[in-house]
C-alpha cells in the first residue's frame, strides 16, 4: 500500500482511493487542517506586534505550516498537526518559560523606536566589533538598579544624545502567547460541519 507521510501524499490519495469512506476522512481532515494553519498564521498575526505597533519578524509567521502524520493506507487513519518548524522560539511563544544565556553572560535584547530603527540591522555582534575597535561613540553602561546593562550608542560630540540599541539581562521571562493551540482547537470544531458536507456530497455522486 502506499504510505502517506504528508500533505502532497494525503492530496494523492484523495484523489486515487476508491474507498469513499476513506476518501471522505481524508478530505475532511486535509481541509481542516490547513484551516488550523490558517488560523494559527492570523492568532501570530494578531498577537505578536512590538512597541508602537511595530509588527515584528515575519519569520516566526512563516515557520507556521500543517501535515499529517504519516500512515499505511492499509492499517489506519491519519491524524493531522499544525506547527512550526525552522526556528528555536517557537515553543516558548506558545507555553512560555524563562530565557536564560547558554554561552554567554547576558542576554542582548534588541531595542526599536525613533533613533534606535536607524541602527536596525545592527546585531549584538556588530555592537562587540565596535567595542573591540574601540569605537567610542559605542558603550556598554550599567543600569543604577543593577538589573542588567545597556548597551548605547552616544556620539562624542554630542554626549546628551543617547540612543538605547540593546537591553543586557541575565534572564527573560516569556509569557505564554498560545498561537497554535487556539488554532487547532477552532479548526477541530469544524471537522463534523466539514465532513457531513463532504460525505452528503459523495453520496450523491454515488461513490
Amino acid at each position: 500500500m502506499a504510505r502517506v507521510k504528508d500533505i502532497k501524499d494525503l492530496s494523492r490519495y484523495i484523489q486515487t482511493t476508491k474507498n469513499s469512506v476513506k476518501r471522505s476522512y481524508s478530505e475532511t481532515l486535509l481541509r481542516v487542517t490547513q484551516q488550523a494553519e490558517a488560523f494559527a498564521k492570523q492568532n501570530s498575526t494578531k498577537q505578536f506586534v512590538g512597541r508602537n505597533g511595530r509588527r515584528l519578524s515575519g519569520r516566526l509567521l512563516n515557520s507556521i505550516f500543517s501535515g499529517v502524520n504519516p500512515f499505511t493506507t492499509g492499517t489506519g487513519m491519519p491524524t493531522g498537526f499544525v506547527g512550526t518548524r525552522g526556528i528555536p522560539y517557537g515553543r516558548i511563544h506558545e507555553v512560555g518559560g524563562v530565557i536564560v544565556p547558554v554561552k554567554r553572560t547576558w542576554l542582548w535584547i534588541k531595542q526599536w523606536g525613533g533613533a534606535a530603527d536607524r541602527f536596525r540591522r545592527m546585531t549584538p555582534r556588530d555592537f562587540v566589533t565596535k567595542l573591540k575597535q574601540k569605537d567610542r561613540d559605542f558603550k556598554i553602561l550599567g543600569k543604577k538598579n543593577s538589573k542588567g546593562k545597556i548597551a548605547v550608542y552616544q556620539p562624542s560630540s554630542d554626549t546628551r544624545s543617547m540612543v538605547k540599541l540593546f537591553a543586557l539581562a541575565k534572564r527573560v521571562n516569556m509569557p505564554a502567547r498560545p498561537y497554535l493551540t487556539p488554532a487547532a482547537d477552532k479548526a477541530v470544531k469544524m471537522f463534523g460541519t466539514i465532513a457531513r458536507k463532504i460525505l452528503n456530497r459523495t453520496l450523491r455522486k454515488g461513490r
